[in-house]
């Protein structure tokens, strides 16, 4: 054993063995060092090429400091990076401190309260008093404070790959968007963006649309709601949001519905559910799900009868139901689907409009036609089913109508906020390979994703625990988005992109979110009264979409036999 251990070091004393480095001195030339610098710290890759290894690497260490005491201290804009010798104005050392604010599913808005502490988010929650929310919350929302402190996010802006600066962006931009406007009215120019329901961001892009008459605007929804609004389109005549009174109900009916799924109803309509089935409990009665779909989801684990059944099969149920809450007689047959679909129906023939029949986007326009029909013909619209404005700003074409434009080569200039296409747009609609037909792309994410790649500018975009803004909830409740701590990189968010892009003064998040929400000669302690009221009630009072009234249903087409 000694004779080994004396070999060991013979060869180790003559280089003949494993090397291990003792210090970040050791390996600060390495090309492995390196390359990890232009990936992770693309910003202070640029002073690495400095001859002092050691001076720079204090500097690293010193920069690494101070990117976590960036998160200490206030969000409002003042500096945070205070020794606690001075201790920050509200920051009691240990001391948890609420913000309220929102997390977005699919651009709709979810009332949250965001417990920091010494100046770190650390906890969100529901938001007890947001009308929508109360209290409740999702994985989505709860999770997102972990995307703030991601280390994969984009730090800076990349120019072709490179690191760049805001400052050189626009410079950039400043000459293109001035050649646009002047040739023809902004022709060339496309925006396409994620579901907007955020009023202020809305009011934007529409003063954009008025500088430049000729831009277009396009939505990019993998997950939306577009199904929901063709069905109410096809039955009532135009596109409307579907709403339930659970609380006034005596049995409700799912078609492959996404009650209690994930997505952007997910809190508010869970809460509903509850809160009447806890009611109903205390009244000594129950209210009976019936849930048939091709899936086990959250809606058919709760269900009271659970059917799976295919697509076809649910479009054949809710014709026989459709035809005996008209009179007909029921179809004849045995099986599961027969059965089930005798009990679903002897449960909304005996509560006719105090029943509830629903459906999710994934059955199809035609399909939520039917149930907008079926609810009509028991009785149920206007009582426990009835029906808003989309809460979504509906007047923006649709990603196949970009890729059209970019295959015949319309795009001069496509600016993206916070989508990734090329990652989640159909396989067949060929979106990579029309977006190498344009001679400027402009993307703005979180990450460097899959578009990311093969754009021209990458701009990091804040996360929403970092920026101003404002967005409504499914119900049209109106909720701020504030900061809770200032960015750890170099974010700006959707709106100050878009002002870069367009004023001639780029204004910060928090002048954007005050110049759309002050009314016109208010006086700055009026406004400044009720900003603070707004921001600490984490919504706006009054701002739910009213019931919208409705007629008679467009009968269904008449299919040839």
């Amino acid at each position: 054993m000694t004779d080994d251990i004396g070999a060991l070091r013979a060869r180790l004393a003559a280089g003949d063995g494993p090397a291990f480095w003792r210090s970040l001195d050791a390996v600060a030339d390495s090309p492995a060092f390196r390359a990890f610098l232009d990936t992770e710290y693309p910003a202070a890759a640029r002073l690495a090429a400095a001859p002092d290894r050691r001076g720079f690497l204090k500097l690293m260490a010193a920069s690494f400091a101070m990117s976590g005491l960036a998160a200490c201290g206030q969000p409002d804009g003042r500096a945070q990076e205070v020794p606690y010798v001075r201790q920050p104005e509200r920051i009691v050392p240990g001391a948890p401190l609420a913000y309220a604010s929102a997390a977005l599913v699919d651009g709709f808005a979810n009332g949250i309260t965001v417990t920091t502490r010494n100046g770190r988010p650390l906890k969100i929650e529901g938001n007890a008093d947001h009308p929508w929310s109360r209290g409740g919350t999702d994985v989505f929302g709860q999770a997102s404070v972990l995307g703030l402190y991601d280390p994969f996010r984009l730090q800076t802006p990349q120019a072709l790959g490179r690191p760049s600066s805001w400052q050189a962006f626009r410079a950039a931009m400043t000459g293109r968007f001035a050649a646009l406007k002047a040739a023809d009215g902004g022709r060339g120019l496309h925006l396409l963006t994620g579901p907007v329901t955020s009023p202020s961001l809305a009011a934007q892009i529409a003063a954009m649309r008025r500088d430049f008459p000729a831009m277009r605007w396009h939505v990019s929804a993998p997950t939306g709601r577009d199904a929901l609004y063709e069905g109410a389109r096809l039955a009532l005549g135009r596109p409307l949001e579907t709403r339930w009174r659970f609380d006034e109900a005596k049995v409700v009916v799912s078609l492959d519905g996404d009650l209690l799924d994930p997505g952007p109803g997910q809190v508010g309509q869970a809460r509903d559910w509850v809160e009447a089935r806890r009611r109903a409990a205390a009244e000594g009665r129950l209210l009976p799900l019936h849930h048939a779909g091709p899936s086990p989801n959250l809606t058919s684990a709760k269900a009271d009868t659970p059917l799976v059944i295919g697509s076809e099969g649910l479009e054949g149920i809710v014709r026989d139901l459709l035809a005996q809450a008209g009179g007909g007689a029921p179809s004849t047959g045995d099986g599961p689907a027969a059965s089930w679909r005798r009990a679903a129906f002897a449960g909304l023939d005996a509560a006719r409009g105090s029943g509830i029949v629903l459906a999710g986007a994934h059955g199809g326009p035609e399909l939520l036609a039917q149930v907008h029909r079926l609810n009509a013909a028991l009785g149920n619209t206007g009582r426990t089913v009835f029906h808003t404005a989309p809460v979504p700003v509906l007047d923006a074409e649709p990603l196949s109508a970009l890729t059209e434009a970019m295959r015949r080569g319309e795009v001069q200039l496509l600016v993206m906020l916070d989508v990734n296409p090329v990652y989640d747009a159909p396989g067949d609609l060929g979106f990579l390979e029309a977006l190498g037909r344009v001679p400027l792309k402009v993307h703005a994410g979180l990450y460097q994703d899959e578009t990311a790649f093969h754009c021209d500018w990458n701009l990091p975009l804040a996360h929403p625990l970092e920026a101003w803004g404002d967005a409504r909830s499914l119900d049209g409740t109106v909720t701020p988005i504030q900061p809770t701590v200032r960015p750890l990189y170099d974010g700006r968010s959707g709106p100050e992109i878009l002002s870069i892009l367009t004023d001639a003064e780029a204004k910060d998040g928090r002048a954007l979110f005050d110049a759309h929400w002050r009314r016109p000669g208010e006086a700055e302690a009026a406004w400044d009264a009720r900003r603070e009221a707004f921001l600490q009630a984490g919504f706006l009072e009054n701002t739910a979409l009213p019931a919208e009234t409705v007629g008679a249903p467009v009968p269904a087409p008449v299919v040839p036999a």
